[in-house]
């Protein structure tokens, strides 16, 4: 039974689908099978790997999300490595995600979706967007871990603050079994004041209540240009420093799973 892993904040520039991209490709370089599911109408992570994001597999995800009972999501997968699969998606979900508003048993669309493909993957890696929305809703319900990027600056705290209410809401009324493992703080330039004080900061403000990872992303132009490339940094330059801090976040990340296990 695959392991579902949401990445979540409510403010955007956190390099949470970047994240996403790099864990996929170290659990990738370790051997697991991994799917990723692209629940951001932005469709960055779709576009990360390579998808051509006009031309989606049919059904699309909003059709599955949309009309369950006609659409499942296996024709939605995407085969982008020899062990990662994506469900890609483009800004068509935002329509989507208006009108799941009015439906019936909208929180638990992604959840359903999911469940019949779990057995299939090691690990499956969902991209939400950077809002409190039904979509993330979604992700929170349908997750059995959450890890919550945040860009090192000034109000990085604000979108980890306003994620954990809504987090709060869901674990009360909808999904009391999800687990926060962390904030993963991302976008640190090591020559910044402003990064080690916003990086203080964080485990300040944030360290009674939640976990903060002692792995630390570092900004670094090799990670945009893997983007750009449609690779993983353990793909396109496995020597970096950027590869390394993805390496250690993704033992960290194993490591803290295994406690909850």
């Amino acid at each position: 039974m695959g392991i579902i892993i949401g990445f979540s904040n409510h403010k955007g520039g956190t390099a949470k689908s970047t994240t996403v991209i790099n864990t996929a490709g170290v659990l990738a370089e370790r051997g697991h099978k991994v799917l990723v599911v692209d629940l951001d109408p932005q469709a960055s992570l779709s576009l990360g790997f390579g998808v051509e994001i006009a031309e989606l597999p049919q059904p699309s995800l909003d059709d599955v999300l949309l009309h369950p009972r006609k659409h499942t999501i296996h024709k939605s997968i995407i085969s982008v490595r020899d062990t990662i699969d994506i469900v890609p998606t483009n800004i068509l979900l935002a329509d989507a995600g208006f009108v799941l508003m009015g439906a019936q048993g909208r929180e638990f669309r992604l959840k359903k979706a999911l469940a019949p493909i779990r057995k299939n993957y090691d690990y499956i890696l969902i991209d939400s967007p950077p809002s409190k929305s039904v979509l993330t809703v979604n992700v929170l319900v349908a997750s059995d871990y959450l890890v919550i990027p945040a860009s090192t600056s000034f109000y990085s705290t604000v979108g980890v603050q306003l994620l954990l209410r809504s987090i709060e809401e869901v674990t009360y009324n909808l999904h009391s079994d999800l687990k926060v493992l962390g904030v993963l703080p991302t976008r640190f330039k090591t020559n910044t004041v402003e990064s080690r004080d916003s990086l203080a900061e964080m485990k300040e403000n944030l360290g009674e209540n939640i976990r903060v990872f002692n792995s630390v992303i570092r900004e670094s132009e090799p990670l945009n240009k893997a983007h750009r490339s449609a690779e993983t940094i353990v793909e396109f330059n496995p020597k970096h420093r950027a590869a390394q801090d993805y390496r250690d976040f993704v033992t960290e990340l194993l490591e803290e799973i295994a406690t909850h296990d």
